[in-house]
């Protein structure tokens, strides 16, 4: 389970662990630092885009909420359900190593979608910097 552990969300965190904790349960929990430099709107964009792009998002059909949120996202002021999404996007394993593009071919990838996007290039190298990929020859 991730749960968002910024500011007074983390004490959540820590409420959740202790409680299972007492209770005999395991629960695995991974508090998910959100980035408070990266504005909202283009950390969920740069997380949810690709991969709805390449066809690897399904929503299930009575999930109207999601639907209607990723309908209206960025001008709906409610961004809960696509905001989780992302998170839970950018927590899901990445494929094995034989199936992944080297770290700079994803690098330039992924920087060449964000510019078709329109996302302007400081937004782009700091996700590039999250995700801990560079454009750099090493």
């Amino acid at each position: 389970f991730g749960i968002e552990a910024n500011a007074q969300q983390s004490l959540f965190v820590d409420y959740l662990r202790k409680d299972a904790r007492q209770r005999g349960v395991v629960i695995p929990i991974v508090a998910v630092d959100q980035p408070t430099r990266i504005d909202k709107d283009v950390r969920i964009k740069t997380a949810i885009q690709p991969p709805l792009a390449e066809g690897r998002i399904f929503i299930l059909e009575n999930d109207n909420e999601l639907e209607v949120e990723m309908s209206n996202f960025p001008t709906s002021p409610i961004k809960d359900l696509v905001d989780a999404l992302a998170s839970a996007i950018t927590m899901a394993p990445m494929r094995s190593k034989s199936l992944q593009a080297s770290k700079r071919t994803k690098a330039i990838q992924l920087s060449n979608y964000l510019k078709a996007q329109g996302i302007g290039q400081l937004h782009i190298d700091r996700r590039l910097e999250e995700l801990g990929l560079t454009l750099e020859v090493a």
